[in-house]
């Protein structure tokens, strides 16, 4: 790990990069299309979900002190 606590990022040759892609268009029958497309649709739900969470927190009501108590019970 680093100093600020996330593990180093390894770089990966260009023939370890081919080989990669080889066994997953072959196990999966994948290609770099398929791969960027997927990348794509995570990306995009990452950050509707994210806005969304967002959002959610801000409209939140705020509990008064007796309404508190009332739910513990």
């Amino acid at each position: 790990m680093s100093i600020n606590g996330r593990k180093k990022q390894r770089r990966l040759t260009a023939k370890t990069k081919f080989e990669i892609y080889l066994r997953t268009r072959g196990e999966y029958g994948l290609h770099l299309s398929d791969l960027k497309e997927i990348e794509d649709l995570v990306e995009a739900g990452a950050i509707s979900r994210l806005k969304t969470k967002q959002s959610k927190t801000k409209d939140q009501d705020e509990v008064t002190p007796e309404e508190y108590v009332e739910l513990q019970k």
